[in-house]
């Protein structure tokens, strides 16, 4: 209030992973609230809008892993979609941190690429991935649930990245 005056008004304006930086580079939002990961390319170069951003130190640490049906968890934890994995299909959100961690680890074809998180839990719950990849809170089985999957759920065995959350 000391700076805004006490009249000050919030708009609160939604925004997904492909359009986050891009909103913020054209100053259509001033802030982004949803924990981003804090990079070195973020901060000089970010790759969708080619500027640079200011984070704010990390509130929380959290990092990539899979979690879904369990045949297709262990495809994923091993990097295998050949022989019993050919059925592998992760789905991913498009623009994070994330996919370009996986564009190194798996075929192109092997990535479902979500734009906004319901549509990341509706192709899981319709079976158009086996395997969803992200950091706990949105792997969570109370999240995957709640968006109507009802079949056997398990988390990998691994934290493939280690991801300094900032905003």
């Amino acid at each position: 209030a000391a700076v805004l005056g006490s009249n000050y008004e919030v708009e609160l304006i939604v925004v997904n992973g492909v359009t986050r930086f891009t909103s913020l580079a054209g100053r259509d939002i001033d802030l982004l609230l949803y924990g981003d990961t804090h990079t070195m390319e973020r901060n000089f170069h970010e790759k969708a809008t080619k500027v640079g951003f200011q984070f704010s130190d990390p509130f929380f640490y959290d990092g990539l892993k899979f979690a879904g049906v369990p045949s297709a968890v262990e495809c994923a934890d091993n990097y295998n979609w050949s022989g019993d994995c050919t059925d592998l299909k992760i789905c991913v959100m498009a623009g994070s941190t994330h996919q370009d961690f996986l564009d190194h680890m798996f075929p192109r074809h092997k990535l479902l690429l979500a734009e906004s998180h319901d549509s990341y839990y509706q192709e899981f719950v319709k079976g158009s991935c086996l395997v969803i990849a992200g950091e706990q809170n949105h792997i969570s089985q109370t999240a995957v649930r709640n968006a109507g999957f009802v079949g056997k759920y398990v988390y990998g065995r691994h934290t493939l990245t280690k991801e300094p959350l900032a905003m």
